[in-house]
């Protein structure tokens, strides 16, 4: 911007925006004044007022119009950018020069120019950088607990992903194009499907495009589950200065993230997972952001009455993997989204100046306090280095899928027809409980054990052999040092061979249903290999010889073809990666077919069950208690870890004593076949456990 463009007196510095306080139930608002004539780089002019929400319009209800006696307001929910820190541009607020990011400059140059072509009266905006006083402390942390009420009494939500890039307008264009083709039943993946073999360069950049504008920054803000989730009306995107609507955002993403192999093809891309990462990331989001809007209109008022799956599946999972500016905006940004209760506890802590472990400690200790359910316990990163051990660093992204996994996050609706019981197996395991529905008696949190967490639990064994692990998102480890360690001993709970082979494949979805109506396809994948092959090739490639080759000319002549499209190459390094571990007396590998037979199942569930026992690996690794039992733990754990079941937790949790203490840190969530659902509990009853009180630190 031309500084001749700002009055004298506001390019020195001298006359800076005065902020009055804001009285009760007051806000302010902007409104952006149009241009009609002036160049496309004008400054932009715009006005702050306050206005009261108390000023409600009597006849709104019953006639509608506007809320307020004084008119409606827009909420913009946008990405701050590369230049939050040092703000690169100016514009004008009541005659002032203020600094504003780039990305708000563009959000602010969208909305001047719509309301040139839309409106005769501008609409006023709320938006956080200029309606929040930044520089003070106090009224900040106000308005963060108002963040709820504040996008949800606005009129609607205005989402800004940045300023236009060289292809944001070819791919905002393909995003409407496409949403209206498939609103009109146009059957889109079948073009996709077509293009993959006969892929030009213009079908290559408008799909770049595509993807490019649904991986921006603005995706993976933390602030942005709150702002979404809590918008009434429509929600319209702007790119630069174009815009799409909200719905077809989803619909474009999902077709996008459900056809993945034929895009891969179409967009040539290397290193496309980082891509889909994003992409997914996305789609999560808005999924969500439109569940959940239909889950508040339906629901009824806050009871308080909530359970932490409730709230994992999948706020915090989404929160925990979002990003943020300040480390406190984690907890912060998603507070209005939380029970009235946990608000209240937290209310105290919505302070910048605090450290941030004890934000995180406390949100841990709040979602503890309401919901009755330790689970929080395990929503922490395998790796993470803060303490106390059972609270949560969310700095640090959630590197697994969870336990129970959710059905939206995950996308099983893709699987539809796998298993006829499918939407049940799945949330069967939200009503499993390993502690059989009890709940433990929390001790409060005081004095020099003020970082402690007392509650109540019982060993129900130790960890014995473990599994070489399969890395997680972003790791870069040395695949030499996932060796694994095999059981000191045979013992096996399950019985007989196929019960065993029952309870194994159990295990690796990490529900105990799994496969149970119908059965599993995974054992029936045809192993590859001859006995004695070598798995893999000196420089750590899959070892692929004529034997290999010609099984793999067998898979093609059936319906077991369907592996070779699906992850095949990962499927194959992560079962060769484990082929050696013993589980109940047999080799991993030799649990696998090794004949090439006539499949007997659809290619929904080979997709699926590839798809999800890969998904439940990541991150974690296969082990065995002393007692012979099956777990899935994180990739963290080693022999001699003791797993516990602690009341109010629904899976066992795998605890480290910290040596000449009586403490013990947390590593991890670990799925015990056999333990799944009150089993535990039922032999503490027997006198075969005993309860005990322990401490986690």
């Amino acid at each position: 911007m031309d500084n001749s463009q700002i009055p004298p007196s506001t390019s020195s510095g001298e006359r800076k925006l005065r902020y009055e306080p804001l009285q009760k139930d007051e806000l302010r608002l902007l409104t952006v004044h149009p241009t009609f004539f002036g160049p496309k780089n004008d400054v932009i002019q715009c006005s702050l007022d306050h206005f009261s929400l108390e000023d409600l319009n009597e006849a709104f209800e019953s006639t509608g119009g506007s809320r307020y006696s004084w008119g409606n307001y827009i909420a913009l929910s946008y990405c701050w950018g590369w230049d939050a820190d040092d703000p690169s541009r100016h514009i004008l607020i009541n005659n002032h020069a203020v600094r504003v990011t780039e990305s708000l400059e563009a959000a602010l140059q969208c909305i001047q120019i719509s309301q040139t072509s839309h409106t005769s009266k501008p609409m006023k905006y709320w938006i956080d950088a200029l309606c929040i006083n930044q520089a003070d402390e106090q009224e900040r942390a106000r308005e963060i607990m108002r963040m709820r009420d504040i996008y949800g009494q606005s009129l609607n939500v205005f989402v800004h992903l940045g300023p236009a890039s060289g292809d944001s307008v070819l791919g905002c264009e393909f995003l409407r194009r496409t949403a209206a083709d498939l609103e009109a039943g146009v059957d889109c993946a079948s073009g996709l499907l077509a293009l993959r073999f006969n892929t030009k360069q213009e079908d290559r950049d408008v799909f770049r495009a595509a993807v490019n504008v649904l991986c921006r920054p603005y995706w993976y803000r933390v602030w942005i589950l709150q702002e979404l989730g809590m918008s009434n009306g429509e929600i319209t995107v702007g790119c630069g200065l174009e815009s799409v609507k909200f719905e077809d955002i989803v619909s474009v993403a999902r077709l996008l993230i459900l056809n993945q192999e034929n895009l891969t093809l179409i967009t040539g891309y290397t290193g496309l997972e980082t891509h889909f990462t994003r992409l997914m990331t996305s789609l999560w989001v808005a999924m969500w952001a439109v569940e959940e809007k239909r889950r508040r209109q339906q629901s009824q008022p806050d009871t308080n009455e909530v359970t932490y799956l409730d709230l994992r599946m999948p706020l915090l999972t989404l929160a925990q993997n979002a990003l943020a500016t300040k480390a406190h905006d984690k907890i912060y940004g998603i507070l209005g989204l939380m029970p009235d209760a946990i608000r209240k506890k937290m209310e105290a802590y919505v302070d910048y100046s605090l450290p941030t472990d004890t934000v995180f400690a406390t949100f841990s200790r709040a979602v503890i306090e309401v919901t009755g359910d330790l689970d929080i316990i395990c929503a922490k990163n395998f790796e993470q280095s803060m303490k106390p051990t059972w609270a949560t660093d969310w700095t640090v992204l959630f590197d697994r899928a969870g336990f129970p996994h959710d059905w939206l996050l995950y996308g099983y609706d893709q699987f539809d027809g796998a298993y006829d019981d499918l939407p049940d197996v799945i949330e069967s395991s939200r009503r499993y409980r390993a502690d059989g529905g009890r709940k433990s008696t929390v001790k409060p949190f005081s004095g020099s054990d003020a970082l402690a967490l007392k509650c109540e639990g019982f060993k129900i064994g130790t960890v014995d052999g473990t599994a070489p692990f399969v890395p997680g998102n972003g790791d870069n480890v040395d695949l030499t040092k996932t060796t694994l360690s095999q059981s000191t001993n045979s013992n096996n709970p399950y019985g007989d061979s196929e019960a065993t082979r029952r309870a194994l494949i159990h295990t690796l979805f990490g529900n105990s249903v799994w496969g149970d109506t119908d059965g599993a396809a995974l054992f029936h994948i045809p192993w590859l290999l001859n006995e004695g092959a070598p798995m893999f090739n000196a420089d750590g490639s899959l070892f692929i010889d004529d034997q290999v080759r010609t099984v793999v000319r067998e898979i093609e002549k059936t319906d077991w073809k369907v592996i070779l499209s699906n992850n095949f190459f990962v499927f194959e390094w992560w079962r060769r990666h484990i082929g050696d571990f013993t589980l109940g007396g047999t080799r991993f590998m030799d649990y696998f077919d090794k004949e090439v037979a006539q499949c007997q199942f659809s290619e929904q569930r080979i997709r699926l069950d590839i798809a999800t026992a890969l998904g439940a690996h990541v991150g974690r690794r296969l082990v065995t208690l002393q007692s012979g039992h099956f777990g899935l733990a994180p990739r963290t754990a080693r022999a001699g870890d003791e797993v516990f079941v602690l009341l109010g937790c629904s899976v066992p949790v795998i605890l480290r004593p910290v040596e000449n203490t009586d403490f013990f840190e947390v590593v991890g969530e670990c799925y015990v076949e056999g333990y799944a659902d009150g089993e535990a509990v039922m032999g503490l009853d027997r006198g075969a456990f005993q309860l005990r009180e322990l401490s986690l630190c």
